[in-house]
């Protein structure tokens, strides 16, 4: 399944990850295709929730880990 990256209603280059119709990470949008991602807590194991610098394919690896 895929994910969407859906823009903020307030915040310039924010962006929420949506992934099977849950948001399940937060992030800013560098506008060079990386993401700095930031994972909410209740969809990720610890070790799976540290911020990170993503791309889009990453970002898709991250949302199969999600529960």
């Amino acid at each position: 399944m895929k994910y969407e990256l859906i823009p903020h209603d307030v915040r310039k280059r924010h962006v929420r990850i949506q992934y099977k119709g849950v948001v399940i990470a937060d992030g800013i949008d560098y506008g060079n295709g990386w993401y700095e991602v930031r994972p909410r807590r209740k969809h990720f194991y610890p070790l799976d929730r540290l911020h990170k610098m993503m791309n889009a394919e990453q970002i898709g690896e991250l949302c199969e880990k999600s529960f």
